[in-house]
């Protein structure tokens, strides 16, 4: 049977079906949902997992093995899933982690409907309608809690990506990811790619899964005619689909001058 639970963070369900096929253990679905990030984890169970973070392969059925970076404690394992692994894991029939030699290899038929169980759980009714969970779409929403600025996010295959424009004016851009757990306000160089042209270096300030900069007047009709973005963060190369920046950033100005119309 499926074991659906609530996470330890707020707006986080998981859903574990016990299905390790030779070994003691199980596999399953995490989701994790806020107003800013959307994400799926693989999570679960096996004795022989080492704890800290590591390398490892996933091999689906007879393709290719993909790799992933795998975190275990006490025998329980969690693995970040970017969206097209996380929508591959919903066809498998079986599932092979590879960890430091050892496989562990897990019957994949109800990891759909374990998928299905955590995404209801945190109010998602249909994880593949990915519009209508914000994939391919910026979601554009004011600020809390005397957060003055307006926000927009873009839940990508790799990458999520983030925009905010204050009202001073700034207008910010960056890559962000529940999978990473990064020391906030931290300055880090880094380069990006519009369309795969030349790179760009930038300085990146952190925040705890994000990473952002302050977009120079001069590059935003550069940035607002983008597609997609590769990042070459110091930590890893990721990519995101960006088009619909300008109609964005109008979103965002409107978001504005309506929170100054309702003072």
């Amino acid at each position: 049977p499926l074991d659906v639970m609530q996470g330890s963070e707020p707006n986080s369900c998981s859903a574990s079906a016990h299905v390790n096929l030779f070994k003691e253990g199980s596999a399953g679905i995490q989701v994790y949902r806020s107003r800013y990030l959307l994400g799926f984890m693989m999570v679960g169970t096996a004795p022989q997992i080492p704890d800290g973070d590591y390398a490892a392969t996933m091999k689906l059925d007879d393709h290719p093995p993909v790799k992933v970076k795998t975190h275990g404690s006490g025998g329980v394992y969690l693995i970040v899933l970017d969206i097209k692994l996380s929508m591959a894991l919903r066809n498998v029939k079986q599932l092979t982690l590879t960890v430091r030699g050892g496989d562990n290899v897990f019957d994949g038929s109800r990891l759909d409907e374990a998928m299905d169980a955590a995404a209801k759980c945190v109010g998602i009714p249909k994880v593949t309608d990915l519009a209508a969970i914000g994939w391919g779409t910026w979601s554009v929403r004011p600020g809390e809690k005397g957060d003055l600025a307006c926000h927009a996010t873009r839940h990508g295959l790799q990458v999520d990506s983030m925009a905010s424009l204050h009202p001073d004016g700034r207008f910010t851009f960056g890559p962000a990811w529940m999978g990473w757990t990064l020391q906030r306000s931290d300055k880090v160089k880094a380069t990006f790619e519009i369309d795969e042209d030349t790179p760009v270096p930038v300085q990146l300030t952190t925040g705890v899964k994000t990473a952002s900069f302050v977009v120079d007047k001069g590059f935003l009709d550069r940035l607002e005619k983008a597609s997609s973005i590769t990042w070459h963060l110091p930590w890893g190369e990721f990519y995101s689909e960006v088009d619909g920046i300008a109609d964005m950033r109008k979103s965002l100005a409107d978001c504005l001058a309506s929170r100054s119309e309702q003072k």
